[in-house]
This record gives structure tokens, C-alpha cells and sequence, in this order.
């Protein structure tokens, strides 16, 4: 997980970073956001989902945003630089 300068990360936020999390400068993290980077697949129908396999993809936060609160933020999300 990369966390740049100037960032603000609200109370209750929850970010897993098993998939990988960069947080460019002066971004905010509003309270109760979450940043997942792991889903599992559904390859089998056969199978239950938690017995699936998970599938890490990593999470970009761009310079400056200000993300609201509750937000969840799904794996392979680009947020550009505002």
C-alpha cells in the first residue's frame, strides 16, 4: 500500500490491500469508504462462491480526489488525477 503526502483517511474506512492500493497526493477518503482489490471469481456454478478462487486486482487513487463517504470502491478501479 502507497499512501502519498497531504492524504486524509476518514474514521471506519476499510481498505484491503492484498491487490494493491496507491493513494496519490492531497486525495480524501471520506468516513465509512471502502477499497476492496480482491473478488472471488465465479468460474463454477458447481461450487460455492466462497470456495472460488479470488482474483486480486490493484486499486489507483488519483491526485486530489475527494472520495465520499460510504464510497466502495471496487478492484481495478483508476481514479484519474482531478
Amino acid at each position: 500500500m502507497i499512501i502519498e503526502e497531504d492524504v486524509w483517511i476518514g474514521k471506519q474506512c476499510f481498505l484491503h490491500s492484498a491487490g494493491g492500493i496507491h493513494i496519490e497526493a492531497n486525495a480524501g477518503i471520506g468516513p465509512g469508504v471502502k477499497i476492496l482489490t480482491s473478488a472471488h471469481t465465479y468460474s463454477d456454478p458447481k461450487k460455492p462462491i466462497m470456495q472460488q478462487s479470488l482474483e486480486m486486482k490493484r486499486v489507483l487513487i488519483g491526485e486530489g480526489p475527494d472520495i465520499g463517504v460510504g464510497a466502495v470502491i471496487l478492484p481495478g478501479v483508476i481514479l484519474e488525477k482531478v
